[in-house]
């Protein structure tokens, strides 16, 4: 929908090359597509009426055989005396009736007398009843009622100390609920539930919290936490328990119920093993970027812990055990020299069904704070800093991380077999390393800035001896806030050969002893250029004044478009919200069921986001379902693409020397480009290609926008003629083409992910480049310094030329924006 507006447009041309690829391409493929989907759904229609008349027969022909065998049953019921066919005790003890359904007394004992033959108020002709004898009569059967009804109660009670029993196991399989801690069981929805039903040697995915005084911020050095798992508390997330529906009941249950109590624990949105079985990825989001700006001294004080999980803290891990259940000791380290891990934040306890574990330490794709540090910025402002109530940066709202598999569990993972019947066997527990965030001092040495550097700033050098000292060991990891009982699932796939789903399987392999050639070659890309995107079925765009409803059209113009000009699959993140009382949803797997699933796979992904502000908003937003999304895309499928690009379904990217991306992008390999970049702008409405709506109230300008929009003059309320396609209607610039600089800001970009190591929405945030360190750069000698991070790198991303390469149609404009 769109008002009309007086300006001058410059269409773009949407083809290259010798072969047209416009607007009637595109709805001829479209109308065949339909046709095709018609056929296919006329076919099922077919089948399911013939399946339903079977069906009716074979009902119609039961119901003539048991119909008279039960009207039989109900008139010898009618028939029989009420005390002599009454069960005796014994007989009650294994009667199902008395265990299921109790007798209710409600209805007086006479007048179920009058209800039989035998009823005493009608006695048989020549016999004379006396009231008193009516009431023993009365009180007798009373006795027995009550006798059932006592029996079942007491039924009913031991089942339900059954029930609770069983889950309080399942509880304690999670290191247990202590006397004295707190539980609360999340139902998905934000409530508390007591009707769980737990898989037979399934363990409760529960997050442990550990109250934020245990640690001492600001004693040198750090003491010890004292803390004890008898004052941690818990949140269990029972329905978190199926590999097929993993990701969708994770982002319900756990990403939109994230327990707050504990500001250390990783908002976690995504975790799966690598298709090597060696490595388990983590994907997050920053939790403090969600409440930002005036007002938000006291939540973003709260929050700062999480800032510190980017930052990596070198652990001493003892060789030797002191508890009695083996697991080893762990302490911050004094020196680099003497870590054992030099760059971590995490210790991972991986364990199975037969309770045998084995821990591993966390790393990260690159250093956090190297980054941080190149591109001259901070991590944390200071309490008294202007800016301390900013968003971090880009780079700072991806939490990624991974934790090395066990050689002992890897196999099991490769072969497919930590999966049974859709129910994993083998899980992690992931325990945040606790330490204060560090704000004016980094904890970097001289190999990574250079000897220049590292002399010039040794003021803000993190001195690990004063801070950590030599005696600072970790809790147990009972007695520590933690993530238990992460269910490890399926790795990601290079291909789709089965129905989109929202888990990803892995191939079987027939033994652990497979050509190791085999296994290389699934894990090398077999697809050219792949399309990543965050869709919902209806949203509200930023700020939350529109609602936007046609993303049906739209994903299925979007993913045939793209098909025609070169891109080998797409992944669909569905953000469609699913109701919170019936657990459906109008989403868009409808549309991806159109398509075969070696084109399209689908995720159902229904974490929201924390805030919908727009970025300029004294409180600005921070789009985390999205942004993890992108991150999990790339992460997930990322190593079986050469390119890849995250894209909104309103943006098309056309090629436009050739008829596909695909001949282009072998031009930039041979100039070794590694990233695309193109502006973008929101193209305006052909007039011509538009019909007015019935309704005009569409159009309506809410209140709440600033004064100077609701002055602007209201025309007619429009949208586009339903047989023409997006991109035709929207396909129009009030700037004549090549774009300015200042279109740069909200850039899309085709990118290698093998060079792109972290990317937000617009940017690649971390590529290869700029996480080199000093000692890493090529001809690097005691006196050249560390490359200016802009440079590094720099000849590798380009803008492509908008008439003779490439270009973003962005075919969008809506009246409130």
């Amino acid at each position: 929908m769109t008002q009309q507006t007086s300006t001058t447009c410059h269409q773009r041309s949407t083809s290259g090359g010798d072969n047209s690829i416009n607007s009637s391409s595109i709805k001829n493929n479209m109308e065949g597509h339909d046709r095709r989907v018609l056929k296919k759904k006329t076919r099922k229609s077919q089948r399911r009426r013939s399946a339903t008349s079977k069906k009716m027969t074979t009902e119609a022909l039961v119901l003539s055989f048991s119909a008279p065998i039960v009207l039989w049953m109900v008139v010898f019921c009618l028939k029989g005396s009420i005390y002599n066919q009454f069960p005796d005790d014994n007989n009650l003890q294994n009667s199902k009736s008395a265990f299921f359904q109790p007798r209710k007394s409600a209805s007086p004992p006479g007048e179920m007398l009058a209800t039989d033959d035998r009823s005493l108020n009608h006695p048989a002709p020549g016999l004379s009843i006396s009231e008193e004898a009516k009431k023993e009569a009365e009180r007798a059967l009373q006795e027995k009622l009550d006798h059932i009804n006592k029996f079942y109660n007491s039924r009913r009670r031991m089942a339900n100390d059954k029930e609770k029993a069983m889950v309080q196991g399942l509880v304690s399989d999670a290191r247990g609920t202590p006397t004295g801690t707190h539980h609360t069981t999340t139902n998905g929805n934000g409530g508390s539930t007591t009707d769980t039903q737990p898989v037979k040697d399934q363990k409760i995915l529960t997050a442990f919290m550990e109250p934020p005084f245990t640690l001492q911020e600001d004693v040198k050095p750090l003491p010890p936490r004292k803390t004890a798992e008898s004052i941690l508390e818990t949140a269990t997330f029972p329905k978190v328990h199926h590999c097929s529906s993993l990701i969708r009941d994770f982002g319900k249950s756990v990403v939109d119920n994230f327990p707050s109590k504990d500001p250390f624990l990783p908002w976690i949105h995504d975790f799966f093993p690598t298709n090597d079985g060696t490595m388990m990825k983590f994907i997050g989001q920053n939790k403090r970027n969600c409440e930002t700006g005036e007002g938000t001294y006291v939540s973003m004080r709260h929050w700062k812990p999480q800032i510190a999980l980017f930052q990596p803290v070198p652990v001493v891990m003892s060789t030797t055990t002191t508890t009695q259940d083996k697991e080893p000791s762990f302490r911050l380290a004094d020196s680099f020299e003497h870590a054992t891990a030099k760059e971590t934040r995490f210790i991972c306890r991986f364990h199975n069904s037969s309770q045998h574990s084995a821990i591993s330490l966390s790393g990260f794709p690159f250093n956090y704070e190297f980054v941080t540090w190149r591109k001259n910025k901070r991590m944390l402002e200071d309490d008294t800093s202007k800016n301390s109530l900013n968003q971090s940066p880009f780079w700072l709202s991806q939490l990624l991380f991974s934790c090395p598999i066990p050689p002992e569990f890897q196999p099991m993972v490769r072969q497919g077999k930590h999966v049974v019947k859709d129910v994993p066997k083998l899980w992690v527990d992931v325990i945040p390393i606790r330490t204060p965030p560090r704000s004016n001092t980094f904890l970097l040495t001289q190999d990574q800035i250079g000897k220049e550097q590292f002399q010039q700033h040794s003021e803000r050098w993190f001195q690990l001896n004063e801070w950590f000292g030599k005696n600072h060991t970790l809790p147990k990891i009972a007695d520590s806030g933690r993530w238990a009982n992460l269910p490890i699932c399926h790795p990601p796939q290079p291909t789709t050969t089965t129905k989109p789903s929202s888990s990803v399987q892995l191939p079987t392999r027939a033994d652990d002893n497979s050509n190791q050639n085999n296994l290389v070659n699934d894990l090398l890309p077999n697809k050219k250029l792949v399309a990543c995107t965050w869709a919902s079925a209806s949203y509200h765009r930023r700020g939350n004044a529109v609602t936007v409803r046609d993303s049906h059209a739209r994903l299925r113009e979007w993913i045939i478009f793209h098909q025609l000009v070169g891109f080998d699959h797409f992944y669909i993140y569905d953000n469609s919200p699913i109701d919170a009382t019936s657990n459906q949803s109008n989403d868009l797997e409808a549309v991806v069921s159109e398509f075969p699933s070696e084109l399209v796979t689908y995720i159902r992904w229904p974490c929201t986001v924390c805030s919908n502000n727009r970025p300029m908003h004294k409180n600005p937003g921070d789009r985390s379902s999205q942004y993890a999304a992108e991150a999990s895309c790339r992460e997930r499928f990322g190593p079986f693409t050469e390119w890849m690009s995250a894209l909104d379904t309103d943006e098309y990217l056309v090629p436009m020397k050739h008829d596909t991306w695909r001949e282009f992008l072998v031009e930039m390999e041979n100039k070794g480009v590694q990233v695309l970049k193109m502006k973008s702008s929101r193209g305006l409405p052909r007039h011509d290609l538009m019909e007015s709506l019935a309704d005009q109230r569409s159009c309506e300008i809410p209140q709440k926008r600033s004064a100077a929009v609701r002055k602007l003059k209201q025309t007619s309320c429009q949208e586009p003629m339903h047989n023409e396609t997006f991109l035709k209607v929207y396909n129009c610039d009030y700037i004549k083409p090549p774009r300015p600089s200042r279109f740069a800001r909200a850039m899309k970009q085709i990118y290698r992910p093998s060079y792109v190591l972290s990317h937000y929405v617009h940017y690649s945030t971390v590529t290869e480049d700029i996480a080199l360190s000093w000692r890493n750069q090529s001809n690097v000698n005691s006196d050249s310094p560390l490359l200016d991070w802009k440079v590094a790198g720099s000849t590798k991303e380009v803008f492509l030329d908008e008439l003779t390469q490439g270009t973003l149609i962005h075919a969008r404009l809506h009246p409130m924006d």
